[in-house]
């Protein structure tokens, strides 16, 4: 799951990767994220169910302390 502690983590994500691809402006992996970033962080069922998702979009690097390129980017030519 992409966790972004605060506004500069994800602003940095997305300089990375979301500005160089092709569904920048209308992207669903970034809304799930904006909406449900702490919603993973709960131990109830639909959190872990919202982590699972979110990882699947977004994976950690192994060894959790960053996040790696989102699953959907498509770099623009």
């Amino acid at each position: 799951m992409a966790y972004f502690p605060n506004g500069t983590a994800g602003d940095e994500y997305s300089s990375r990767y979301c500005e160089r691809c092709i569904h920048d402006e209308a992207c669903a992996v970034t809304m799930l994220h904006l909406v449900h970033n702490y919603d993973q962080c709960r131990d109830t069922p639909e959190g872990k169910l919202i982590k699972g998702v979110l990882d699947t979009l977004i994976p950690r690097s192994n060894d959790g302390l960053d996040n790696e390129c989102c699953t959907m980017f498509v770099e623009v030519k």
